[in-house]
Order: structure tokens, then C-alpha cells, then sequence
């Protein structure tokens, strides 16, 4: 190959090597941050959530999620926002009006270093009584917010449960 055909190949090779490198960047930046934060434990520890059919006293009466929740910092839990995906247990298919995922938040005040049983009203995504239990899939605490006004969240769903 001729010098000339190197030295006119050249602006071309760098166009492409600055264009790969910007192409880059988002990548670089969304697991570059997501390496930082896998590093952070959450302030909590979820326990598996089950669906369970049948009444709850002031939560729901026909069906709802319920878990298990340790507030494992030492800061006043005010709220916290949990998401899930639900299926049907023989289906897989959505049991759901609209979409399988459902999306609550719960106003309970929880102590640092405590723990509460929580539980997350299905009644109002339902048209029919459930004959079994819903599988609890991709169970996500979404957003602590703390009693001092600061929060923690968890926007990408990195820490999450499901019930099988």
C-alpha cells in the first residue's frame, strides 16, 4: 500500500476511533456507576414477599402482598416505596387489571434498627377473587425516605426479591 493511500485512510481511522469512543461514553458512564453503587448495601433487609388471599384488617380484603422489612439503618424511617411484578401461578399470564406491575407506597413510621411486617393492598388492581396465590416477582424497594428529610432509592431495581 502506498503512502498515499495510508496518509488519506488516516482522518478516516481517527473519525472512527473518536466516533467509537464517543459511542462509548453512555456505556462507560451507566455501568461505571452502576459498579458504585452494587457497592452500597441497601438500608433495609426485605424479606421474601408472598401474596396472600383472604382479609387484612385496615390493609385490603380480598388480596395483598406482605413482607418483611428491617430498617437496618439508624435513622427514622418515614416512607417507603416498593414496586413488583405479579403472575399467575399456573399462567405465568398477568392476573392484573392493565399491567402486572404494581407500585405502592407506605407511609409507616419505622425506627432505625427495627423491624415491621408490611403488607401492599391488591385489591385495588383485581376484578376477581384470586383461586391461588399470585407468584411475587422482581420485588423492589424503590425509595426510603427518612424522618430527617434525606432518602435513599434504588431507581434501577438492583436490589430486589421475588417469592419462588
Amino acid at each position: 500500500m502506498s503512502r498515499v493511500n495510508r496518509r488519506a485512510r488516516a482522518p478516516v481511522r481517527r473519525a472512527l476511533s473518536l466516533l467509537a469512543a464517543v459511542a462509548a461514553l453512555p456505556a462507560l458512564a451507566l455501568f461505571g456507576s452502576c459498579s458504585l453503587e452494587c457497592r452500597e448495601s441497601p438500608p433495609y433487609i426485605v424479606g421474601k414477599p408472598r401474596c396472600v388471599i383472604g382479609e387484612k384488617s385496615g390493609c385490603y380484603l380480598v388480596a395483598g402482598i406482605e413482607f418483611d422489612f428491617y430498617n437496618t439503618d439508624d435513622r427514622e424511617l418515614r416512607s417507603l416505596s416498593v414496586a413488583a411484578l405479579v403472575y399467575d401461578r399456573e399462567t405465568r399470564d398477568n392476573p392484573l387489571i392493565g399491567s402486572n406491575r404494581i407500585a405502592a407506597t407506605l407511609t409507616d413510621s419505622l425506627p432505625g434498627g427495627s423491624k415491621a411486617a408490611l403488607a401492599i393492598a391488591l385489591d385495588p388492581y383485581l376484578c376477581e377473587i384470586p383461586a391461588a396465590p399470585y407468584i411475587v416477582d422482581f420485588f423492589t424497594v424503590t425509595r426510603v425516605e427518612y424522618a430527617d428529610g434525606t432518602s435513599w432509592t434504588d431507581p434501577f431495581g438492583l436490589y430486589h426479591a421475588g417469592s419462588e
